[in-house]
């Protein structure tokens, strides 16, 4: 009778470890997919895009002229800055992509990526996203190291202009990838509206997330900005 009961709380000793075993190493798992810094990695689409020479946004003071003050090459995966006139230099001529972000439909959460590398860059740069409809623009600045400017994430729209301290300078060789998080929240969550993300990578690391919450999620366009003469940035992929 004394082995029966020795082995019946031998047999509960070994139970009562694997429980506490087994659920502290699922614990920890889950912590560190919840704390991956690549959590936003899951679900990703790149992008293969091509510059568009019909969606063109010049506030210069020589928009009207008949140089559109950008050029094309690389199977319109390279824009080029021209200057037009002496001090044709400000503010920088903005350029969207053939298609929208959500052209081909959207189904369920995921995110998409687009690169571009900086080839020449004489003074700062803009690398973000243009609603078409809304004309409000989610763009990263950067000013390079040559110049005083500050690197900034900027809201820009008709009615609002904000701007904070985000990211660090980029520069000629470097390539700034967006990435851009749809979110569907299920039908339990208390906001049952979509809304994206966006977040930004150098070089392949990632460097943080300045807009988020943006909604509604529709005609965002890839955009870039150049502002001085012989600028240049290329669409790569896989990079």
């Amino acid at each position: 009778m004394k082995l029966i009961l020795r082995y019946i709380i031998i047999g509960f000793l070994i139970f009562i470890y694997n429980f506490q075993f087994g659920y502290s190493l699922q614990f920890k798992m889950s912590g560190t997919s919840t704390t991956n810094s690549n959590q936003y990695s899951q679900n990703i689409q790149e992008l293969k895009l091509q510059w568009d020479s019909s969606k063109v946004i010049d506030k210069t003071q020589f928009s009207k002229s008949d140089n559109p003050g950008l050029s094309l090459s690389n199977n319109d995966q390279t824009v080029t800055r021209e200057e037009r006139f002496r001090g044709d230099d400000f503010p920088p001529i903005r350029i969207l992509s053939k298609s929208g972000l959500t052209d081909c439909g959207i189904q369920g959460n995921i995110s998409m990526d687009w690169s571009v590398r900086v080839d020449e860059s004489h003074g700062f740069l803009e690398v973000g996203l243009y609603n078409t409809k809304s004309n409000q623009c989610y763009l990263y600045k950067s000013s390079g190291s040559q110049v005083q400017f500050e690197n900034i994430q900027q809201d820009e729209s008709s009615l609002d202009y904000q701007t904070s301290d985000f990211g660090e300078a980029f520069s000629n060789g470097d390539y700034i990838t967006t990435r851009v998080e749809f979110i569907f929240p299920s039908a339990h969550s208390d906001q049952n509206i979509p809304y994206l993300n966006i977040h930004y990578l150098k070089n392949g690391r990632y460097l943080g997330s300045p807009f988020q919450q943006i909604s509604p999620i529709y005609n965002f366009y890839p955009m870039v900005g150049l502002n001085d003469n012989g600028d240049q940035v290329t669409l790569i992929f896989n990079p």
